[in-house]
């Protein structure tokens, strides 16, 4: 094929074995970070080990070997009104900096790259829904380019986290039944399962899917409390990262009714982000949810997003009603990737 921008020829196609090399060097040219073992433990995470096991990425490639533009997305199990759905959310669309400018309009590298992967992972059914949460620079792009359809911007909260706050919470944690683990296991399995249908549209939360997301994850180091009743059975876990910037509640899953001890997962949580150092913490926690509740109580502020992400996303299957999507698809941070 030859470009719309010049008589430059090119391929477009599926992911081979052999091409990450060349992606993880552009990707380090476009996002200016090393590729080092870090960055190739992180690909084969996202896609060799992804228990969803259908590798979509898309590339247009320069008989040189030069990859000119990536467009990736990262399957996910799903459901969509409580039937399997296959959702995957978008992320690493780039190309290099020497084939921009006119090669990145409607008809230019990117352009066809993204083209193609949504014929082929979209219009295919390998994807039923693609989504992401781009910033408004990136969200134009998609609503021009690949036909996505911008929802609601992301509701963010944050909070300072001072020790006069915490300083009861730990003396209570052995009655309040929080505890730290490892591993998501039978009780996690047990959990989703009773709780699946009060989330109908979202990312199956069972174990195989949590231990990779969270446990096996290589960029980013995870805490995860479990909420136990009587008996020892979880009513609700969560997850956060912790770094010395901040920490981040990524994940939760609680009943639509709130237990009671709820809010000591939340305090328990905070109170072990700032033993560890970071000054803040921030979640991403939707109106009329268990976590907006808990995040509400403790004394978030809340605000739209200020970088402006949105959902965005685009649904392939005519038996998915976009608006049901928009409203009922239940996020939090580590269904991004914002990790």
């Amino acid at each position: 094929m030859s470009s719309a921008a010049g008589p430059v020829e090119y391929e477009i196609r599926e992911f081979r074995p052999g091409d990450e090399a060349a992606i993880l060097r552009l990707f380090g040219l476009v996002f200016d970070m090393p590729v080092d073992d870090a960055a190739w433990r992180s690909w084969r995470w996202r896609f060799e080990a992804n228990p969803a096991r259908d590798r979509q990425i898309m590339l247009c490639m320069l008989p040189d070997g030069t990859l000119a533009a990536h467009f990736s997305c990262m399957p996910l199990r799903a459901q969509f009104e409580g039937r399997p759905c296959r959702m995957a959310l978008a992320f690493d669309a780039m190309s290099h900096p020497d084939y921009r400018g006119a090669f990145l309009g409607r008809s230019g590298f990117f352009a066809e790259t993204a083209h193609a992967a949504s014929d082929r992972f979209g219009r295919t059914g390998r994807s039923q829904f693609i989504f992401g949460f781009p910033n408004p620079r990136h969200r134009r792009l998609g609503e021009l380019l690949l036909g996505y359809t911008s929802w609601d911007v992301v509701s963010y909260q944050a909070k300072a986290l001072r020790r006069t706050v915490m300083k009861s919470v730990r003396a209570l944690a052995g009655r309040l039944h929080v505890e730290p683990f490892r591993e998501f296991g039978a009780e996690a399995d047990r959990l989703w399962d009773e709780l699946r249908s009060e989330y109908p549209t979202s990312v199956v939360r069972d174990s195989t899917y949590l231990n990779w997301r969270y446990r096996d994850c290589p960029n980013a180091r995870y805490r995860m409390l479990a909420l136990r009743g009587s008996g020892g059975r979880w009513l609700g876990w969560l997850v956060m990262s912790v770094d010395r910037e901040k920490a981040r509640l990524v994940d939760l899953l609680l009943p639509r009714r709130v237990p009671d001890r709820a809010q000591a997962l939340l305090h328990v949580a905070l109170d072990l982000a700032r033993r560890e150092g970071a000054p803040t913490c921030e979640a991403w926690m939707q109106p009329g949810t268990p976590g907006r509740e808990l995040v509400d109580r403790a004394g978030f502020w809340s605000a739209p997003h200020p970088a402006g992400h949105r959902l965005s996303g685009r649904v392939f299957d005519p038996a998915i009603d976009p608006e049901a999507m928009r409203r009922d698809f239940y996020y939090h941070l580590g269904d991004t990737d914002y990790w």
